[in-house]
Formats: structure tokens, C-alpha cells, sequence
């Protein structure tokens, strides 16, 4: 983990790319559940995945999840 490029949230999306995502999703296995990339998997394979899904799953919509992410990576 330490040797992972880190993205700069202040200039990228949760959308942007491979390097961005995979470190949005690390980060939110880490602080909201080991589990999430799992459960999100599942429902798009079985064809329920909406928007709405990440609110289920951690509390918080994925744009809130993603402020929350670059507040904590302000801070490294």
C-alpha cells in the first residue's frame, strides 16, 4: 500500500480511471466494509445495481463517499 500511487481527489473523479477507482474502492473496503466491492459485484452480475445501492450498503451516496475520501487523502 505504501508503494501505490495516490490520486489526487481535487483534480479526479471516482470515474476517471483503473489507478482513481481502485483506490476509491481500497479506501472504502478499509474504512466502511471488507465486503463492499464484493456486494457490489453480485448486484451488478445479477442485474440490481442502481445508484441508490451504495446509500444501502454504507449510509452514504457515492458522491458523499468520494468528498469523504479526498477530505482524508487532503490530509496525507
Amino acid at each position: 500500500p505504501n508503494h501505490r500511487p495516490r490520486p489526487d481527489p481535487a483534480r479526479s473523479k471516482y470515474t476517471d480511471s483503473y489507478r482513481v477507482t481502485g483506490a476509491f474502492l481500497n479506501y472504502l473496503m478499509e474504512k466502511q466494509s471488507d465486503q463492499l466491492v464484493k456486494q457490489l459485484n453480485a448486484a451488478m452480475r445479477q442485474g440490481r445495481y442502481r445508484p441508490e445501492l451504495w446509500k444501502e450498503l454504507t449510509g452514504k451516496t457515492v458522491d458523499e463517499l468520494w468528498t469523504k475520501f479526498a477530505e482524508d487523502a487532503a490530509k496525507r
